[in-house]
């Protein structure tokens, strides 16, 4: 697992909370086949094959088998003229990077042969689901109604988000990026309910579609440059901010960020636009290794305070008395002062300043013992790029927790190992724990570390 993917791992792992833990699947509907089974039986049957492509952490995978598949008319539709099956994504590796899939949930029709008929990327309502459903037995695909659709409704956002999302399912990555830049450039123009898609799922897309598409990064990079520009000339707004930090945290330089700020602080220390940094200065600091403007500021163990009362789940003032009984709001203070507290830590490390750094790990460990968090805490060490045996011994502890069973956990550890020049050993932790898993997802992660160890053998 890269380090990009792994930066939010603390936060994601505490909203991880929120999500429901059990999957409900529409009762007759589904069937457990194999991927050959089920064209072997689709062609037999004359059936269609529909496949759910899913992840046991994806939250619209979960409102989908919750209220989509257990629907009577999609049930009932699956059942009569599909053979349907669900398949994990993160252990059908093989099949998943046959039909490209790379976000979730991605719904598939196929043809009996198991050739590619249409697709669904992300959560659709039942009579949503119906109307895709409908239009595959009369042979059209999404692609041919939402472009019909789109005669009438080429001003709105979010027909033009889920036109873009269908072309980049299906690999039509130039016209997907004209859609998905439209939606970032004019959709909130056109709404302003779209601000937020905008800002999360609009960007999200862009970014995936770069990892495989080099416009889509050069889009994202010359969109962060223009937001530059304004706010370095005097014709920036709060919105150029905005867009600034978010572009450059998606296409992996959140330096520039900084940059832009130290040069209009040293500009005009009083300026306006100032202010509009500050929700974000923290992890700008944070990203850039500015460790040691965190470690000086006046707020510092007022703010740590602060979060270790959130990790804990104690409250003061008004907080405690407007969110006390909203579980979703507790879950999220605490996903936030996890990722803050984190922060602090990595940047102790990094100074490094080793009293401090070991003072706070014992203080988040008095309120948040667990396996999660000594993970994170040798994760934000190695993230600082000074790993210590302190984090060594807080990887072990927290894969003793998981009898050895946690591939995180273990990435971690192999990381700081080889940080700390012990790539010796970090590669034989690797090769031991591939020789014992058959789990391709263990074996992908444990063969990128052994890569990036420079293993000869690394497969």
């Amino acid at each position: 697992m890269s380090t990009t993917k792994r930066t939010s791992l603390s936060l994601a792992a505490f909203c991880g909370t929120l999500l429901i833990a059990t999957q409900v699947q529409a009762a007759g509907a589904f069937q457990s086949l194999s991927f050959n089974d089920a064209v072997a039986k689709a062609t037999s049957q004359k059936k269609f094959i529909f496949i759910d492509f899913y992840t046991t952490w994806c939250a619209p995978c979960k409102m989908m088998d919750q209220g989509t598949f257990p629907d009577a008319d999609v049930s009932k539709w699956l059942s009569e003229k599909a053979v349907a099956v669900k398949y994990d994504a993160e252990r059908e590796i093989a099949l998943a990077d046959k039909f490209r899939i790379d976000s979730y949930p991605t719904l598939l029709f196929l043809n009996p042969d198991g050739t590619e008929f249409d697709r669904i990327s992300g959560y659709v309502t039942p009579e949503e689901f119906m109307k895709f459903a409908r239009g595959v037995e009369k042979g059209e695909t999404s692609i041919d109604r939402m472009r019909e659709e789109m005669g009438t409704k080429a001003d709105d956002p979010l027909v033009r988000l889920q036109f873009a999302s269908a072309l980049g399912g299906r690999g039509e990555q130039a016209e997907a990026l004209k859609e998905f830049l439209w939606c970032f450039d004019h959709g909130v123009a056109k709404s302003r309910d779209f601000a937020g898609i905008r800002n999360s799922y609009v960007v999200m897309e862009l970014m995936r579609l770069s990892r495989t598409y080099k416009p889509a990064s050069e889009a994202l990079s010359d969109r962060a440059g223009a937001a530059e520009s304004r706010l370095r000339t005097g014709t920036g707004t709060e919105a150029d901010v905005s867009d600034l930090v978010m572009l450059n945290d998606a296409i992996g330089e959140p330096a520039r960020s900084m940059a832009t700020y130290d040069a209009l602080v040293k500009k005009d220390p009083k300026a306006n636009v100032l202010s509009a940094f500050e929700p974000h200065l923290f992890a700008m600091r944070i990203a850039s290794k500015r460790y040691a403007d965190i470690a000086a500021s006046d707020d510092t163990e007022k703010d740590i305070a602060q979060r270790l009362k959130d990790l804990s789940g104690k409250s003061s003032g008004l907080t405690a008395i407007f969110s006390a009984d909203d579980p979703q709001q507790m879950a999220m203070r605490k996903a936030e002062a996890f990722e803050r507290l984190m922060g602090y830590y990595q940047a102790f490390i990094g100074l490094p300043d080793e009293s401090r750094a070991n003072e706070l790990a014992r203080n988040i460990l008095k309120v948040s013992n667990n396996p999660n968090t000594l993970n994170g805490l040798a994760w934000s060490g190695y993230l600082s790029g000074k790993a210590t045996q302190a984090n060594v011994d807080q990887a072990e502890e927290a894969l003793k927790a998981s009898n050895g069973a946690s591939i995180d956990v273990l990435d971690t550890l192999v990381r700081v190992l080889d940080q700390m020049g012990r790539t010796d050993e970090a590669v034989r932790r690797c090769k031991t724990a591939m020789s014992k898993t058959e789990d391709e997802m263990e074996k992908r992660i444990l063969g990128e570390c052994l890569k990036e160890f420079g293993a000869a053998d690394a497969t």
